[in-house]
């Protein structure tokens, strides 16, 4: 028989309690123990002896680890040295440990595995979290495995929670295992675990004798009704398409009548402008649900023809006209359904076509806003929005300088400002008139030469006039 003919999981990272209790076995069994517990003798008659004993606990012990744990102890001159070093090595980390193990108890989901494949798991992590010095009772235990299970298992999950005391583990285990099974072979029956199908005689009750308050009939529930679901469902299809504007709009937003707000919340294209509207027409209206509850009719609809970034014209059907509207809307679930795409990337968001880019709208007060120029009924191009250059910007902030305006919009202070002020358009920016009169200054009178010698020979007046008043 060889020296260590014992086989189990070599120290790693996690395991180190299983393996302290088995390496201390594989030690006493060896007769090995107590040099790696009381040290080497080397006083007494067995200095010898104890110094063999002690080389080959070591020798052990190097057998048992893993390599990137070997050099943690490799230069432990004894084989209690070595013990104790790996015994402060993973007690730091036992901390951590207990976090994890404990984070993976309580976000434990059964996935794409067997019932006794996820038993297994969950009895493997109540092992580690025992070795680890954490106690799992089992009604926590039971609990997270109720949790776990995906939406299959509703009916057994909820025949034990509506027993009165919860089952321990390994009641809850073999009940698992077996419903399990039926449900593989698919004849698993709620009766099977609401009324305790196999337990307790007398105390059960028949699904046949169930009645159903909707329709009358036996062997189901009022919440299985397939006659009350259909009827639910054909009032689902008789209900019209109510337009739902925006939540998140109200009376106190402000845009500009260029301004189109793209919503995902809303179910039609929106505009409070009749201007905009092509074949118009009046007689198909459509309630509007807003979301204060309040229910409005459109006065119309039509089509809209928006031209964005200059160039790329877009045109948006079935645009509802709505004058009480807090602002032009575009629908994000219309627009998809044209095989247009939204792609949502920090403050800005892109309609998509294919691999053309049509549009980008941009962030501003919490809302994505997409400027362009819209094309009016009539057959002329108008640009509604204001020709917004670095002197329109100057006289906003206050007549502000030049210099002073463009750091506001490159630090981002200014939200709102739809042209870019490089630092070249401000050099080439036309003198305020305004700012040159209010800072002129009256240059002071020099000292007069000239002295009169008699009265009314130097005479100083204002020029004013015409009086609207005549004078007292």
């Amino acid at each position: 028989m060889g020296e260590f003919e014992f086989k189990f999981k070599h120290l790693g990272d996690g395991n180190y309690s299983v393996w302290a209790v088995k390496m201390k076995a594989v030690l006493v069994h060896r007769g090995l123990w107590k040099v790696v517990e009381q040290g080497v003798d080397t006083g007494g008659s067995d200095a010898a002896c104890s110094s063999e004993k002690d080389e080959k606990a070591l020798s052990a012990i190097h057998l048992f680890v893993e390599d990137h744990v070997l050099h943690e102890i490799v230069a432990c001159e004894s084989a209690r040295d070595a013990w104790q070093k790996l015994l402060r090595l993973y007690k730091a980390r036992a901390g951590a440990r207990l976090v994890s193990l404990r984070q993976a108890l309580s976000s434990l989901r059964m996935g794409n595995e067997t019932c006794s494949q996820f038993l297994s798991r969950v009895t493997e992590l109540r092992n580690d979290l025992s070795a680890a010095g954490e106690v799992v009772s089992d009604v926590e235990l039971v609990v997270g495995v109720l949790k776990a299970l995906p939406q299959s298992y509703a009916y057994f999950v909820g025949g034990i929670e509506a027993r009165d005391e919860l089952p321990e583990f390994s009641v809850l285990c073999t009940k698992l295992r077996a419903y399990a099974e039926k449900l593989k072979d698919g004849k698993s029956s709620v009766g099977d675990v609401l009324y305790g199908r196999g337990d307790r005689t007398g105390e059960r009750r028949s699904v046949s004798k169930l009645k159903c308050y909707y329709c009358g009939k036996l062997g189901h529930k009022e919440a299985q009704c397939f006659k009350k679901k259909n009827k639910e469902q054909g009032e689902k299809k008789k209900t019209p398409d109510d337009g739902v504007i925006l939540v998140s709009i109200d009376d106190a937003v402000q845009t500009l009548a260029n301004e189109w707000v793209l919503d995902s919340g809303s179910t039609h294209h929106v505009t409070n402008q009749k201007a905009f509207l092509h074949d118009f027409c009046d007689s198909r209206t459509v309630p509007i649900r807003y979301g204060s509850g309040e229910v409005l009719d459109s006065c119309g609809m039509g089509t809209v023809r928006l031209l964005v970034d200059g160039s790329q014209r877009i045109t948006l059907q079935e645009v509802l006209y709505v004058p009480q509207a807090p602002a032009n809307l575009i629908s994000i679930r219309r627009v998809t359904q044209k095989g247009v795409k939204t792609l949502f990337e920090d403050d800005v968001c892109q309609l998509v076509h294919g691999k053309v880019t049509i549009a980008t709208a941009r962030s501003s007060g919490g809302l994505y806003k997409l400027q362009s120029s819209v094309e009016c009924a009539e057959g002329a191009e108008v640009l509604l929005s204001v020709n917004e250059s670095a002197e329109l910007w100057h006289r906003r902030l206050g007549h502000a300088g030049m210099s002073c305006v463009g750091q506001c919009v490159r630090a981002g202070a200014v939200k709102g400002v739809g042209v870019n002020l490089p630092a070249t358009n401000l050099r080439s920016a036309r003198v305020c008139p305004s700012c040159t009169v209010g800072k002129m200054t009256r240059v002071s009178f020099g000292e007069s030469q000239s002295r009169s010698t008699e009265q009314l020979e130097l005479v100083h007046s204002d020029v004013c006039g015409p009086l609207q008043e005549e004078s007292v």
